[in-house]
């Protein structure tokens, strides 16, 4: 697991809808501390989400759409046969969710860190 990943999806990561950050919490759990080379098919990342492997593939269609991870290096998974290789996916450490924070925010106490 990388607590660099996991920790990018909760504090900086622009917020996907619920289903898509379950399953980028799942790659974050996979990946390097980089962010790179998680290796997993849809249907393990299903079980891991609790969600049927189709639902899965949507969101990974979803996450690199939106660039908050793209295809990573095939060669990672090239010592299994063909028809085992899982999906290799790269997480974008670099991208950051905007912070919208407004006067009211400081006069509640700051409780609400993003807006």
């Amino acid at each position: 697991m990388s607590i660099e990943a996991y920790a990018w999806v909760t504090n900086h990561a622009p917020p996907p809808g619920l289903a898509a950050r379950a399953v980028l919490y799942a790659l974050a759990d996979l990946a390097w501390s980089d962010g790179r080379d998680a290796c997993a098919s849809s249907k393990h990342l299903a079980e891991k989400v609790a969600m049927n492997a189709s639902n899965v593939r949507r969101c990974l269609r979803e996450l690199e759409a939106g660039g908050w991870i793209r295809r990573g290096n095939p060669a990672v998974v090239a010592h299994l046969p063909e028809y085992e290789r899982p999906a290799v996916w790269d997480l974008d450490l670099s991208l950051r969710r905007p912070a919208h924070r407004t006067p009211a925010d400081t006069e509640r106490g700051g409780c609400s860190e993003w807006a």
